[in-house]
């Protein structure tokens, strides 16, 4: 039997998180919020879209993305 928590369960813990961490810019908070929304695997629980995917979808530089997700 898996350990593993269900995915709906493991994404909504990564978006509680973001949404109360102060640390961050909203543009890095709306960047992450498209990666975990958008790109998450259910399986590994990992996502790898390009920068150009993520400025493509948010309208973004992908100088602006790349500075966010150093964040």
């Amino acid at each position: 039997m898996s350990d593993r928590r269900p995915f709906r369960e493991v994404k909504l813990q990564w978006l509680q998180a973001l949404s109360c961490d102060g640390s961050l810019s909203d543009c890095a908070k709306t960047i992450a919020l498209y990666i975990v929304t958008t790109h998450m695997n259910g399986q590994t629980e990992q996502a790898w879209p390009s920068y150009q995917t993520i400025a493509d979808a948010t309208g973004k530089s992908v100088k602006t993305i790349q500075r966010a997700v150093r964040e």
